[in-house]
């Protein structure tokens, strides 16, 4: 495998918390291990390094806008730096990022790589009111970038149809994967299912489009029902506080819980009984991907869920109450199905230079 010089575009890294800042950085970290790779990406803050490496990646960092956490309008100063530069590859991630229009039009004036990938993470609409407004005028501009790319690059299946069918372009599939030392756990349903308690999991970032609150209303249905059943609330962000009235007005035993340390997380999916993702507004669920890996039964709704259909130990519900309560009581008999194989990031890794950055421009 020859070596390759890899540009990844992406408005987020670490430190900032979120599925595409983690996708960034677990692909850009193995990519590095056979590859030279570099990341330019936004410091909205101000604070941090300026250029550093980590794990093998050099991430240059520059000022960005990104008002009501959204549009992420670059700086002069990245698309200058990008200018000047040269590699094999250059990878922007997020379509909804104006990062990413302004990169694809000074690529292209500089020709300044031999294949341009775009990765759109498309949910076909923005998931804020004015985001959603937004979208109207700014996807005839998205449809350009997409499809003046190289190679446009999903991360599923379901991704890939929506992108053909409003881009009119045909995605290459590399799907996302699970961090290696994940296959170091295993779900022990005797220990998770043992006794009437139900603990069902939810894990991600407290924004309204994630919809915790789902899960919550679900379990106060379960619970009305006699069933005895704990929410698991995992992560942070501006809905924290509703969530926990929500929790007491419904009378609901949860639990929140916040920076969690690797292991303590995959510790936290060998012992529950569920992991539950209401969210509509996912091109791959890293966290799903996670806790099917390790054999923890998932419940996850239309229509991105479909992206699971596949797995035996997952469940696709509508995105309702209801039916979100009956998955978690169904979930209780999917450990006896076999369990199919995740891809870790080495994986994903390989398979993205042999079916997209190895693919003739």
């Amino acid at each position: 495998m020859s070596s390759l010089k890899i540009i990844q575009i992406s408005h987020t890294f670490p430190p900032y918390v979120g599925g595409l800042s983690h996708v960034i950085y677990m692909l850009s970290k193995a990519l590095a291990k056979k590859h030279s790779v570099e990341v330019l990406t936004f410091d909205l803050s101000g604070n941090l390094p300026k250029e550093e490496e980590v794990d093998g990646v050099t991430v240059k960092r520059f000022r960005g806008y990104a008002p009501s956490n959204a549009y992420f309008f670059p700086s002069v100063e990245i698309l200058s730096y990008l200018r000047s530069v040269r590699a094999d590859v250059i990878h922007a991630h997020n379509i909804g990022s104006l990062l990413v229009p302004a990169s694809s039009y000074v690529i292209h004036k500089r020709k300044n790589c031999e294949l341009f990938v775009v990765s759109p993470h498309h949910h076909s609409s923005g998931m804020l009111w004015h985001t959603k407004m937004f979208w109207i005028p700014y996807k005839p501009l998205a449809g350009k970038v997409i499809r003046k790319a190289d190679v446009v690059h999903c991360v599923s299946n379901f991704e890939a149809e929506l992108v053909a069918k409003d881009f009119k372009v045909k995605p290459v599939v590399v799907e996302n994967g699970v961090d290696d030392e994940i296959y170091k756990y295993s779900w022990d349903s005797s220990h998770a299912l043992n006794g009437d308690l139900i603990t069902a999991t939810f894990v991600g970032r407290l924004e309204k489009y994630k919809r915790a609150d789902m899960v919550l209303r679900a379990c106060a249905i379960l619970a009305k029902q006699g069933v005895k059943v704990r929410a698991n609330i995992v992560g942070e962000g501006p809905e924290i506080g509703s969530l926990k009235e929500d929790a007491d007005k419904l009378g609901v035993d949860a639990r929140f819980l916040s920076n969690l340390t690797q292991d303590e997380l995959f510790e936290l999916y060998a012992e529950s009984s569920c992991l539950v993702n209401p969210s509509m507004y996912e091109a791959f669920s890293l966290v799903s991907a996670e806790a099917l890996a390790i054999g923890l039964p998932v419940v996850v709704v239309k229509p991105w869920g479909q992206i699971f259909g596949e797995y035996p130990r997952a469940m696709v519900v509508e995105p309702e109450d209801e039916s979100l309560a009956e998955g978690i009581i169904s979930s209780r008999t999917l450990g006896v199905n076999p369990m199919k194989h995740v891809l870790t990031w080495s994986e994903v890794a390989d398979n993205l230079f042999s079916y997209v950055y190895s693919r003739p421009s």
